[in-house]
């Protein structure tokens, strides 16, 4: 029980009177998933629909449903919160992932043959393996490619609203961030009791939401020491085929350094224009940013550093075109020289014969 009163921001506290009484819990005692808050008094219903989901247990009659609100659609509203990076850019989805029927929760293709299941609510790791449930459903759907009940774009407020919904059980998931970040996927149970005892139709959530982190290249040369003071360019792809050009990134001539953004998927970096009197590396860099905390270079796992995967670019200096060496009377182009003994021998010879005639 303590983690769904966690869950939902409320602890019950039993004073000298004997009342049991709902306290809202400080903000950073709350799950990520914030929603409309249950009662003490209610929670029972929450659990039983919580152990239905997988279980598929049919409420008893003494469990019946609270009064619903008087709408018999429902809404889901996220609100995103704020980041340095525009919200307009993330394409949200909803799956609908068990239904609502006659008090029990039964799931829907593809998910009723899931090996889930709900944890002990009263196991100190609850939470997490609510986590972990939610990602894994989100890659299931990934890899079969499950298409959403609905999906949308955040405006610039970063607010979105899915209606027209049945009671049941949702998963929210990001089909596209950019770089605003990586958002946690959320299970998300409609309807749900507020404080006074109804059914409220219509939720807010506000996701969880991890920054994405960055790549910094730091330009050296064969010693390993930074090139500065001269300009060069980056060009980002979408994929490792390097053909559709997403942006040209130039490098900070003072540090000799470039500030690679990087989102979700797969990337491709190379290098567009070399430090002058530095040759221009062929070299693509495959990206993977697989999540907050997951960034791969050419199948290489990446060290991140505060938010930061570091990378030393080597650009090797090129070779300058000596003179050739001063060898005395011989100096100069071997071949004229080569032809003009040639020309003396045969000279020489026909000297010789004429000689010989007299």
């Amino acid at each position: 029980m303590e983690f769904f009163r966690t869950l939902f921001g409320y602890r019950e506290e039993i004073p000298e009177d004997g009342q049991v009484r709902c306290q809202q819990l400080p903000s950073n005692r709350r799950m990520p998933m914030k929603i409309q808050k249950f009662p003490a008094s209610l929670l029972a219903f929450t659990l039983l629909s919580v152990l239905s989901a997988l279980f598929i247990l049919p409420l008893q009659a003494e469990e019946s449903l609270p009064e619903s609100s008087s709408d018999s659609d429902g809404s889901i509203q996220v609100q995103l919160p704020k980041q340095a990076q525009p919200a307009s850019q993330v394409h949200l989805g909803l799956y609908e992932i068990a239904r609502l029927d006659n008090g029990s929760f039964v799931f829907l293709p593809p998910f009723e043959q899931q090996s889930l299941s709900w944890p002990d609510l009263e196991e100190p790791d609850a939470a997490g393996k609510l986590k972990s449930m939610a990602l894994d459903l989100a890659d299931q759907i990934q890899e079969q490619k499950v298409p959403a009940l609905q999906q949308a774009q955040c405006d610039e407020q970063g607010s979105v609203t899915f209606s027209s919904l049945e009671p049941g059980l949702y998963l929210l998931s990001a089909l596209e961030a950019g770089t605003y970040g990586f958002i946690t996927p959320e299970l998300v149970i409609l309807p749900q009791v507020d404080p006074a005892g109804v059914l409220q139709n219509h939720l807010q959530i506000i996701p969880k939401v991890q920054p994405l982190p960055s790549l910094l290249i730091q330009k050296t040369d064969e010693d390993h020491k930074p090139i500065t003071g001269l300009s060069c360019t980056f060009a980002l792809y979408e994929d490792e085929t390097a053909s559709d050009l997403i942006l040209e990134l130039p490098a900070d001539p003072e540090t000799g350094t470039i500030q690679v953004p990087l989102w979700l998927g797969k990337l491709c970096l190379q290098e567009k224009q070399a430090p002058e009197g530095y040759e221009r590396s062929e070299e693509l860099l495959n990206i993977e940013v697989s999540g907050p905390r997951s960034v791969s270079i050419n199948g290489s796992e990446c060290l991140i550093e505060d938010g930061v995967v570091h990378l030393d670019f080597v650009n090797h200096r090129k070779k300058e075109k000596s003179a050739p060496a001063s060898t005395g009377v011989l100096s100069g182009n071997r071949e004229a020289w080569l032809a003009l003994l040639a020309a003396a021998g045969v000279l020489i010879f026909l000297l010789i014969r004429k000689f010989k005639k007299r």
